[in-house]
């Protein structure tokens, strides 16, 4: 097993084991992909479409992370399954308009999604009645987004939510590694550029970096 995949069970252990912004309900750390150091590109995402989320794979997998965090099974089973259910059910969540802007934008970027990690800044499904920026912030506050980019040392990281107060908290981000927001539905950034304008030019700046 690789530092980046110990760095990365060490913060999933952390977001399955804490209950101070989700509590009471499933937590989901995210996924690593297995050629993860290939591409180096962490995608991040607002929250959890409770409608889209639960294919049988992700269900599994949940019972599996609660198995792991009582000492059932292994890290390495463990991370396996996230690997497995990740990849099964990215078929199905591309469906959507938010996982098919990710899957366009790894395509302009020349990657695939095994040479990704990916992580939401809420880490459970919105409760009812709370607003999204408030439950990304609560989560940002016990597991902030810096924690894991030192932890997996991404050459970009690609957000998206390009709401106000998420851009005033990220913006202090900037530098290296390569930081962009975007719109999650609509693809476009801070300066309403489409997602196909302003990829092109990130994947220049991007692969600068992996040279």
């Amino acid at each position: 097993m690789t530092h980046i995949e110990r760095n990365w069970l060490d913060y999933a252990w952390r977001v399955l084991g804490y209950s101070g912004c989700c509590t009471g309900v499933s937590k989901w750390p995210g996924y690593l992909g297995p050629h993860y150091q290939d591409g180096r590109v962490l995608i991040v995402g607002a929250v959890h479409n409770g409608a889209e989320l639960f294919t049988p794979e992700i269900e599994k997998l949940a019972r599996i992370a609660r198995d792991w965090r009582r000492g059932a099974v292994s890290d390495e089973y463990y991370l396996s399954a996230v690997r497995w259910a990740y990849e099964q059910s990215r078929t199905t969540w591309e469906k959507n308009t938010v996982w098919r802007n990710l899957r366009i934008l790894r395509e302009e970027l020349g990657i695939n999604f095994q040479q990704t990690a990916f992580t939401n800044l809420a880490k459970c499904l919105l409760p009812p009645g709370e607003n999204t920026d408030a439950l990304f912030l609560k989560c940002n506050n016990h597991f902030p987004l810096h924690d894991l980019i030192r932890r997996l040392k991404p050459l970009a990281v690609f957000i998206a939510k390009s709401s106000e107060k998420s851009r005033k908290v990220f913006t202090q981000y900037r530098g290296l590694p390569l930081i962009y927001q975007f719109h999650n539905l609509n693809g476009l950034n801070e300066r309403n550029e489409k997602l196909d304008e302003w990829a092109n030019w990130a994947k220049e700046e991007y692969q600068k970096l992996r040279l």
